[in-house]
């Protein structure tokens, strides 16, 4: 078989049809599968797979979990792509979609055509479900034609739904891969390891973000979190070849970090509460990296710290 369509998928009855509808969709000359993860859905998200099951038999491939892992959907993701058959997989998270139907066939000729990368993928429509009239597109003008580990290190540049990449490139997902999160992320640097990615220049699919979603939930303190842990498995997995990209990746994420908790401390002080706004400083001056390489950032974090101490004593 060519390629496998991996959709992973919990509680996600207003937007999975739609995700299914988009891989049905697609014009190709080559067979393909679409398998379908779904992590003990409630809210009737499996009454529609089965239902679209019924209509394609010969096309889906349902794993239907009879109680949820509860590891924010990493063992459903790997269990899912252990499950895919092709030669070549694409992922499609079930609240996403595909815009193009001619994505697969794009991405499988460039994949055949270029034998020595591991993956590709393409630009993506970003909307915002709670800013709708702000949709952008994902990736920028001055993206790189080719992505390599190392780019991988500074971010994660490649949306979910818009990769595909060669099947089994390694035998089995490394321990560290749950310990973690997102794991696409660490997907991504574990198929870099054995190729290039290649990027494709054509707006292909739509990346959403919605409440509903696993990282939107979160809140920004625990995906600056997630992202230094994510940062330092994938530095000792690579043996710190990289160290220095991920260290300098590294600082601005915590110098972000840092600012979450000293805007925490700027309202609970200017709200009265000093007191209660001091254990704040800790978290944002830990966080800080690097001072005498950033001093004047140092200097207007002292700055802010004294000016709200000023505000609560006068």
């Amino acid at each position: 078989m060519k390629l496998s369509i991996h959709i992973i998928t919990f509680n996600d009855r207003q937007n999975i049809a739609r995700a299914l509808e988009s891989a049905l969709a697609q014009e190709v000359d080559f067979d393909y599968e679409i398998v379908v993860g779904d992590d003990a859905s409630t809210d009737g998200t499996r009454d529609i797979l089965v239902h679209f099951q019924k209509r394609f038999p010969e096309r889906f491939r349902l794993l239907l979990r009879e109680s949820n892992f509860g590891d924010m959907g990493k063992q459903n993701f790997v269990q899912t792509l252990e499950a895919c058959r092709g030669e070549y997989v694409a992922m499609l998270p079930g609240d996403d979609y595909w815009s193009s139907p001619l994505k697969l066939k794009r991405q499988v000729d460039f994949l055949d055509s270029h034998p020595t990368y591991s993956a590709c993928f393409h630009n993506v429509l970003f909307t915002d479900d709670s800013n709708p009239a702000h949709s952008r597109l994902y990736c920028e003008d001055d993206y790189k034609p080719v992505l390599t580990v190392e780019d991988l290190m500074v971010r994660n540049y490649i949306p979910t739904c818009a990769v595909m990449f060669r099947n089994r490139l390694f035998s089995r997902m490394p321990d560290w891969f749950y310990r973690g999160f997102p794991g696409d992320w660490f997907l991504h640097v574990l198929n870099a390891e054995h190729g290039p990615i290649g990027y494709i220049d054509e707006v292909m699919g739509v990346y959403r973000r919605h409440a509903g979603g696993t990282w939107t939930a979160m809140g920004p303190e625990q995906q600056l979190l997630h992202l230094l842990q994510a940062y330092e498995l994938i530095d000792n997995h690579l043996q710190g070849k990289y160290h220095e990209v991920c260290l300098r990746s590294m600082r601005k994420v915590s110098r972000e970090l840092s600012y979450v908790y000293l805007r925490r401390f700027h309202d609970t002080a200017r709200g009265g509460r000093f007191r209660q706004a001091l254990p704040w400083l800790k978290p944002a001056v830990k966080y800080y990296p690097s001072l005498l390489a950033d001093p004047w950032q140092y200097a207007y974090f002292l700055k802010s710290c004294l000016l709200s101490m000023h505000t609560q004593l006068v």
